[in-house]
């Protein structure tokens, strides 16, 4: 049950965390951002600040899960 609930916890998450994607990585779970390899240095420095930010969104919004 609580399984269920935390997958349709991130499933409702997803669409407001843009640009970022929820995964699993063995036994983790992992927020990912894609960027294009000709990004600028401006631009990175934006995406991870951006990605911290939904990583806090997500932890709060999924704080009940992780105890």
């Amino acid at each position: 049950e609580l399984r269920a609930e935390l997958l349709q916890t991130l499933l409702d998450l997803n669409p407001s965390v843009p640009l970022s994607s929820f995964g699993r990585v063995g036994n983790r779970f992992v927020l990912i951002g894609a960027m294009s390899r000709q990004s600028r240095l401006e631009d990175i420095a934006e995406e991870v600040a951006v990605l911290s930010d939904n990583a806090l969104d997500a932890l709060d919004a999924l704080s009940e899960f992780l105890k």
